[in-house]
């Protein structure tokens, strides 16, 4: 929460911002992410070193949403961390989504709010041709939903951003009579980030 309520850097014709994603770190065990997993019902990728062995972690979300209910947010705070807009002195605002936005190499501009890996399709919005502003992306006309095949979008990934990982820390060893499951580690839960110079109200009912 404090991560999402920090002011992004303001955005000018000139400047173009780099963010596209928040990361969020935190220091756990593995027995830990394990039982979080199975708490949640989610499904766990194990990933391994040059060696062979089972040597991380990877949560796959279908979007935001999966992941915020998965931390056990109530519904206030879902709410504040998928959408915070910030006040300047000289009156205007800016505000930060956790919303994927991409941008197709024809200049096309998609907002992807899910991915159902299962038949391969995502539900998505996107605005009029014009509205794709440098400065105001969510000015223009209204946006509209759709459920697509991710095929049907070049470029897009088939992977939705939303992903934790979890790998050990490198410096800590393991104690004598412990198990995998005590190996101190870094969690990373990773947010798309997509941020207007604007209050973003269409944007902010897609969520």
């Amino acid at each position: 929460m404090v991560r999402v309520k920090a002011c992004p850097p303001r955005r000018t014709a000139r400047t173009k911002r780099s963010q596209s994603t928040l990361t969020i770190d935190h220091v756990a065990a593995c027995g830990a992410v394990d039982q979080l997993a199975a708490m949640c019902r989610l499904e766990v990728e194990s990933t391994r070193s040059a060696g062979g062995r089972v040597d991380g972690r990877v949560i796959h979300f279908p979007g935001c949403r999966a992941a915020l209910s998965m931390l056990s947010c109530s519904a206030s705070e879902t709410a504040a961390s998928l959408c915070h807009s910030f006040g300047r002195k000289d009156g205007t605002i800016s505000t930060r989504l956790l919303l994927e936005r991409y941008a197709q190499q024809d200049g096309k501009v998609w907002y992807i709010l899910e991915r159902n890996a299962t038949d391969g399709t995502a539900a998505v919005a996107r605005r009029s041709e014009r509205s794709d502003a440098v400065l105001q992306p969510s000015t223009g006309g209204p946006l509209v939903r759709a459920t697509l095949s991710i095929m049907d979008i070049p470029g897009l990934g088939s992977s939705c951003p939303v992903v934790l990982r979890w790998s050990p820390v490198a410096r800590h060893g393991r104690p004598a009579g412990s198990t995998s499951n005590d190996v101190a580690g870094r969690v990373s839960l990773v947010f798309p980030v997509c941020v207007v110079e604007d209050a973003g109200t269409d944007l902010q009912a897609l969520l």
